[in-house]
């Protein structure tokens, strides 16, 4: 079997660092990309290396439409593949829409959006002569829910999840997944920017009144590209859900393949408890409260205790 190549996008910290040293322990040979940071890339890579696996860095900044087709080619030329994609590079420029400038607001869709899609189309031509490829694009909750002072992030981060949605659908007949995963409020460099302000208001939006962390959302990331089957879904992890020592419920995944996904999640990584078909597009939801998790879908809601994930009562509203 011919090894996997990785190529993950601002992998140099944070949440692609974590999943950079996720895939290693797969035995995928990962490219750490960075555009800014070449130091913490070494160490990623280096950790990686340390650790048994294999790991070199690439220095692209994925804005530049012409960067990346080239540094997809120099992959493919020396490796001979590229097995995987992960669109993780990111930033942030905050500000409320009367003060955001233009540049601020293009430079965030530039990267985050624009990014992902010069990524996609450099590496969609070798994985249809592969007839294979995974390719797994980080949105975020704000693109979801919107979020005051993140313009620019939220309408960029929607834009991905259109993204995987379209691309899902036309690499689907060509043995090529397409998802999305949208995390919460995470612990990162980027995270650490926010005033404290904004940090309470975000916390209070958390039932268990914290951020989640990087490993978290790889481990959610890990799950997506063991799954072979699925594609075209936003795996929406929200750290208000994640309780490990409680084997809490992780998140709820769903899109237009008419299914949602229940998961559960304990130091061994997430199993898949469940699938159903759903009754509406975009209706179903995970709710965390006390003992219990509530999955609400329609006019229906059904009552989990924590503990074996038992199905305890059904609530029609």
């Amino acid at each position: 079997m011919e090894e996997k190549i990785a190529l993950v996008t601002g992998a140099s910290r944070g949440i692609g660092s974590q999943i950079a040293k996720t895939l290693a322990k797969k035995n995928i040979f990962v490219v750490v990309n960075y555009s800014g940071s070449k130091e913490k890339a070494e160490q990623t890579a280096e950790e990686i290396i340390n650790a048994g696996g294999k790991a070199v860095v690439y220095g692209c900044d994925i804005s530049d439409f012409y960067a990346t087709e080239d540094m997809v080619k120099e992959i493919v030329k020396q490796y001979g593949r590229l097995d995987i994609l992960i669109n993780n590079a990111g930033i942030t420029k905050d500000n409320l829409i009367m003060r955001m400038s233009e540049a601020d607001f293009d430079r965030v869709i530039e990267v985050n959006l624009k990014g992902a899609f010069n990524t996609i189309h450099a590496a969609a031509r070798q994985m249809i002569r592969q007839k294979s490829g995974k390719i797994v694009n980080i949105a975020s909750v704000s693109g979801v829910l919107g979020n005051a002072g993140q313009a620019n992030y939220a309408a960029a981060k929607a834009g991905i999840i259109g993204l995987t949605k379209t691309i899902a659908r036309e690499f689907a007949g060509r043995n090529i997944q397409v998802n999305a995963v949208a995390p919460g409020f995470i612990e990162t460099d980027m995270t650490e920017k926010l005033s404290d302000t904004i940090r309470e208001q975000a916390t209070q939006q958390i039932p268990m009144k914290k951020f989640g962390h990087p490993e978290d959302v790889a481990e959610v990331q890990k799950y997506v590209m063991e799954d072979c089957y699925s594609t075209n879904v936003t795996y929406e992890y929200k750290a208000a859900m994640i309780d490990v020592e409680k084997n809490m419920i992780g998140f709820v995944a769903y899109g237009e393949n008419t299914k949602y996904y229940i998961f559960s999640y304990d130091e061994s990584g997430f199993k898949c408890l469940f699938e159903r078909e759903m009754t509406g597009y975009g209706n179903v939801r995970g709710l965390y409260a006390g003992e219990y998790f509530y999955l609400v879908s329609g006019n229906t809601v059904e009552k989990y205790e924590l503990n074996g994930f038992k199905k305890v009562d059904d609530i029609v509203l």
